[in-house]
């Protein structure tokens, strides 16, 4: 579907090679503190991108990023790699910059997306806090701390009150160590979040600018909209391809139906997002859980296993419901509840159990096939959302993001809603 441009030259290769030399000794790809978010498939969609380069030593998730190495990142994210190669600087703005370094800074200088620790000093070896980079991710989306939309001090709190972070992902940069990990997943969040002066995301402005060339092989952070789609196998003004036109643009996801994922995909899937999910059996039993216990009820376990990622952060928790509940549906989980105030099932296959049933109320009006351990089964208006793309409004309220849409509909339309959110893990999931 989309990547950067990909600029392979020698001076590329020499500047990579400059960035990544003498690092921390080699760990295993993607490993990160036990207590934090793994974000290595951000980090693999951004690779795909030509945003995100590793080394020899692989993404090394775990190491602190230079200001400098933060700055080239954000340059590759703009397409702006390009209009830095075909420049000869002589010369920098600032005193501490290489002469392999020059346009790179320069640029972003003279395009207001950085500033120097002091008038004549860059700071290109200092490492870089989250304060730092979300400064350098808003100014991209055209915030101006210049002009007072927002403060360094307060660049954490504003990222997230536009959604370019979330509560968890703030968390993490409050108590943790600011590390590439995080990089990965802030880059894929800002390509997906609206310019501060356009309704479009920054990933839809720079394909509308030709800076981001689509390509069939490569999922991810990219916004799409239909008219990237192709539509030659469509002829419009055939009368005989109107069933096709239309089943082309209203094609919905089943709930109901036998599962295309395998419990290994499920199990590869949440390990790469959270190595130290918090369930209380093996990885590989629980997905397998939800296949067998989907298949009871006619329910696509691998679709209801995708939502359950989605309502229990990949099993982090952190809200009302806690680990030992055994609940991954955030069931009786209302709002002004206390931590604990929610449904508790007495093992993981009923917690299981328990959230296809509730899937099953929304999606189908057949009886269950199992005795009913959902306590909510009957609250449900039977059949209301047959397909994954209907949950949001009816499983979740309102199901869209109020800050981006100023209705449901316009979420649906632009497939942003809460639906989509978990479609969008289930197709991760199955290129696992």
């Amino acid at each position: 579907m989309t990547r950067l441009k990909r600029f392979r030259t020698f001076m590329c290769i020499v500047l990579i090679q400059v960035l990544t030399v003498g690092q921390l000794a080699a760990m295993d790809e993607g490993i990160i503190e036990d207590s934090m978010q793994s974000y290595y498939y951000e980090a693999k969609e951004l690779e795909k991108l030509g945003v995100f380069k590793g080394t020899s030593q692989g993404f090394e998730l775990y190491r602190e990023p230079t200001r400098l190495e933060a700055l080239i990142m954000m340059m590759r994210m703009l397409g702006l790699e390009e209009e830095v190669l075909v420049r000869e600087d002589s010369t920098s703005y600032f005193l501490d910059v290489p002469s392999w370094g020059y346009e790179y800074v320069n640029i972003a200088f003279e395009k207001g997306l950085t500033q120097g620790t002091s008038e004549s000093v860059f700071g290109m070896d200092q490492t870089v806090d989250a304060k730092m980079f979300l400064t350098f991710m808003l100014r991209a989306l055209n915030y101006n701390d210049r002009e007072g939309d927002f403060s360094y001090q307060e660049a954490v709190d504003f990222a997230l009150n536009i959604n370019l972070i979330d509560t968890q992902l703030k968390e993490e940069l409050e108590q943790a160590s600011f590390t590439r990990n995080h990089v990965a997943k802030i880059v894929f969040n800002t390509l997906n979040t609206p310019l501060a002066d356009d309704e479009r995301t920054l990933s839809r402005v720079l394909i509308d600018e030709g800076k981001l060339v689509q390509e069939d092989q490569t999922k991810g952070p990219i916004d799409t909209t239909p008219e990237d789609e192709a539509t030659d196998d469509v002829t419009p003004n055939d009368e005989n391809n109107d069933e096709e036109v239309q089943d082309a643009v209203e094609e919905l996801t089943p709930i109901m139906g036998e599962a295309i994922a395998t419990a290994k995909q499920l199990e590869k899937y949440l390990l790469s997002k959270n190595p130290n999910p918090k369930i209380n059996t093996s990885v590989r039993e629980f997905a397998q859980l939800w296949i067998d216990e989907g298949a009871r009820e006619g329910v696509r376990g691998d679709i209801a296993f995708a939502q359950a990622c989605h309502e229990t952060g990949y099993f982090k928790y952190g809200g009302i419901v806690e680990p030992h509940q055994n609940n991954y549906g955030g069931i009786g989980a209302l709002n002004g509840n206390a931590t604990g105030e929610a449904a508790t099932f007495s093992s993981p296959q009923e917690g299981v159990r328990a959230s296809i049933q509730h899937l099953k109320a929304y999606a189908s009006t057949k009886d269950l096939r199992n005795d009913v351990v959902d306590p909510r089964f009957d609250l449900v208006s039977r059949g209301v959302a047959p397909y994954v793309e209907d949950l949001g409004g009816k499983w979740a309220w309102p199901g869209f993001d109020r800050s981006k849409y100023a209705t449901l509909e316009e979420a649906l339309a632009a497939k942003d809603s809460y639906g989509h959110t978990i479609l969008k893990k289930y197709e991760d999931i199955l290129d696992m």
